[in-house]
């Protein structure tokens, strides 16, 4: 059994190093996490702008 991490790993093993502030090393893990965690931010920013926009446009369908 392998934890979600390593496929999160795997996923940013050769990307662009992270902004490490005050590390010593940016290992693969600490690169992984620091991008995914923006990734995930990225993708719940976008989730919830196109939720209000669905919700603003229903309301505007609404015959009352």
């Amino acid at each position: 059994m392998w934890d979600c991490g390593q496929k999160v790993r795997r996923k940013y093993r050769d990307a662009r190093p992270a902004i490490s502030a005050g590390r010593r090393d940016s290992s693969v893990a600490d690169r992984a996490r620091v991008l995914h965690k923006t990734d995930m931010q990225r993708r719940m920013r976008r989730r919830r702008a196109a939720r209000a926009e669905s919700r603003a446009a229903a309301e505007a369908r609404m015959p009352c």
